[in-house]
């Protein structure tokens, strides 16, 4: 029988993978013109002076969402990868906020 630890370990390790493997398989394989491309194309255009947030174009996100995205951009570039990488650190607080409190 498996401990309480062991069971979350082994819980938390498959959701984990899964979490990964789907996350490859939406790179390579589902529709790129979403949430993140659209966000980071409006970021581009603001890092770039292009155009003003909430002036020029509208936004569903808060201001502190479509900044932190200027700044990753800034930091590793204009693509797709800067979307995904905001989405995947909101995701590992989410589900480290999920299951930390049942550990």
């Amino acid at each position: 029988m498996l401990t309480e630890n062991r069971k979350f370990i082994f819980v938390t390790t498959i959701v984990i993978i899964l979490f990964f493997v789907l996350s490859i398989f939406s790179v390579f394989f589902l529709n790129t013109w979403f949430d993140e491309a659209n966000l980071g194309y409006k970021a581009w255009l603001t890092g770039e002076n292009l155009a003003s947030p909430f002036v020029d174009f509208t936004m569903k996100y808060p201001p502190v969402a479509f900044y932190s995205q200027v700044f990753l951009q800034d930091l590793f570039g204009p693509s797709l990868f800067t979307g995904r990488l905001f989405s995947v650190f909101f995701s590992v607080t989410v589900s480290h906020g999920t299951f930390l409190p049942y550990k």
